[in-house]
């Protein structure tokens, strides 16, 4: 098992130990009374800030060490050491080191769907969802976020197929959007979000950053070169219209369902990609 990725190790495994103000002592079904003392006589919101506070140093390191080295030259142990803490205990905060990478964007990716969900019900869901994307694209700290993500995902190849899971963190909330937060191949990401789509529901794609005032970067505009309607009519895909500058989103709409033959097997978007 690589030791990069951390895989073969259950965050869940010796709950009960204290290292590092890590997460524990609880039970998955005896719910934590925030503020109560536990076991080891420390309040809940003490123990919480530590937690926090762990989890913060972890993402900090690890944003040094990618920036330093690359994202796949950095090992779960590289990122222990320099917060001095055990493999172990890192496992009770991340799954792997994928998922510090996407820490800061999962947080607005729930602030987006809580917005669309809020949005008033005189509006259509197209409205509703344009209005959604722009109340979150233009904080500065998530776009300071989205650089650094995607400086990471272009660099590398075992980091771009993990951003291409990390959209379905909506699925529960809205069955007929699915929200791309990749800077993948367009032709990868139309290929693997087009199935999960009924006809007339929107797949939305986190695009690259963009110079303001460029011709592909214009408000309400379609970048042909990426969204090329021809070869997107084959998966039933529509490019509508792009929302959002600098940082914007590309809105598809699915216009029939999309044929059983897609997605195709495993690594094959990527070899062989519709356009």
């Amino acid at each position: 098992m690589d030791p990069r990725r951390g895989a073969a190790m259950d965050p869940r495994r010796d709950a009960a130990s204290g290292e590092h103000g890590e997460p524990g002592g609880h039970s998955h079904g005896e719910p934590e009374r925030h503020g109560e003392p536990d076991r080891h006589g420390e309040p809940g919101g003490l123990r919480e800030r530590k937690q926090a506070r762990t989890r913060a140093e972890l993402k900090a390191a690890a944003d040094r060490l990618f920036d330093r080295r690359g994202f796949d030259a950095v090992t779960v142990e590289d990122i222990c050491a320099e917060v001095e803490i055990s493999p172990r205990t890192f496992f009770r905060y991340f799954h792997n080191k994928d998922e510090i990478v996407f820490e800061g964007i999962r947080p607005r990716l729930a602030q987006m769907v809580e917005a669309f969900a809020n949005r008033p019900a005189s509006e259509d869901a197209y409205q509703a969802l344009c209005q959604a994307l722009l109340s979150v694209a233009g904080d500065p700290d998530y776009q300071h976020e989205l650089r650094w993500v995607h400086r990471l995902v272009s660099s590398s190849p075992e980091l771009l197929g993990a951003s291409l899971q990390h959209y379905r963190v909506c699925e529960d909330r809205l069955v007929d959007l699915v929200v791309a937060r990749s800077f993948g191949p367009p032709a990868v990401t139309a290929e693997c979000g087009a199935p999960f789509l009924k006809a007339g529901g929107l797949l939305v794609v986190s695009e690259p950053p963009v110079s303001v005032g460029s011709p592909s970067g214009d408000q309400g505009s379609v970048q042909p070169e990426r969204w090329p309607g021809a070869a997107l009519e084959q998966l039933g895909l529509r490019p509508v219209q792009l929302v959002g500058e600098p940082f914007a989103y590309q809105l598809l709409v699915q216009q029939r369902l999309c044929p059983t033959r897609f997605p195709r097997r495993t690594g094959v978007p990527t070899k062989r990609p519709l356009y």
